[in-house]
């Protein structure tokens, strides 16, 4: 990945370490020259699971930064027990995270990474502040199920 560091955003809670962890491997398995730095905004996370987690990604040639965020931030955001309130701390990324960052990229943390993650940080996105990517087409039943499980019109 001609030595860049990638930039990664995660946001959850302790219900989700097991799959952040499977989310880090598989990003090492698509990703074997990569270099990575995780950002992780959380509430809630001991430190030991912390530490854990930073150790883990550290075997696989990835950083793990953790910001602690104020859960008095989002106490009246709407929330479920699919939909926890972590889920709106990618949100604070602008004001949390370093100015020196220039961009990063979002991922949830109960994925499976399946490609390589250069192309998408080397997208040119001119004038946009932001970027979005969604499942490829092979994935349209989900989708909609997602959506009637949301209540959306699909």
């Amino acid at each position: 990945m001609q030595g860049d560091k990638i930039d990664l955003l995660v946001t959850f809670d302790k219900k989700y370490i097991k799959p952040f962890r499977v989310m880090l491997k598989s990003l090492a398995v698509s990703n074997p020259q990569g270099n990575f730095r995780i950002w992780l905004l959380h509430s809630g996370i001991s430190n030991v699971d912390l530490q854990a987690l930073a150790e883990y990604c550290s075997g696989h040639r990835m950083t793990l930064i953790w910001i602690q965020v104020d859960r008095s931030v989002f106490e009246t955001a709407p929330v479920s027990k699919q939909y926890p309130q972590e889920m709106y701390y990618r949100l604070l990324a602008p004001v949390l995270l370093p100015d020196t960052l220039d961009r990063i990229i979002y991922i949830d943390p109960d994925i499976l990474v399946i490609n390589p993650v250069y192309p998408l940080w080397e997208m040119q996105l001119g004038e946009s502040v932001f970027a979005a990517a969604s499942h490829s087409s092979i994935f349209e039943a989900i989708n909609d199920v997602n959506m009637m499980r949301l209540g959306k019109d699909h």
